[in-house]
């Protein structure tokens, strides 16, 4: 949900396994994921340097009362050969930051 009941969590991709374990534990012994839980949001941002390109790739996974999970995605990406200037660091930059890539 947008409505100020999300909590975020943020996973790097320089964690070990067992540090990407604790932080999925610290959600459920904190109780931010539990039984009641409608559904969580996995987002990735990445860049791929031999493509010179960015994407934005958004996983839902929904859980019902039941227990049945669904999923649902979306990848947007972006080429960044439209934005070489000067600027173009700060165009990515703000990108990037506003969720836009």
């Amino acid at each position: 949900a947008r409505d100020g009941s999300d909590f975020n969590i943020y996973l790097d991709s320089r964690m070990t396994t067992a540090q990407a374990g604790r932080a999925i534990d610290y959600l459920e012994q904190g109780f931010f994921s539990d039984n009641l839980t409608a559904a969580i949001e996995i987002r990735f941002l990445m860049y791929n340097p031999d493509l010179d390109a960015i994407a934005d790739i958004t996983i839902i996974v929904g859980m019902t009362e039941g227990g049945a999970t669904h999923t649902s995605y979306t990848i947007m990406s972006m080429a960044l050969d439209d934005f070489i200037d000067s600027t173009s660091n700060i165009v990515v930059a703000m990108l990037v930051t506003m969720g836009a890539a």
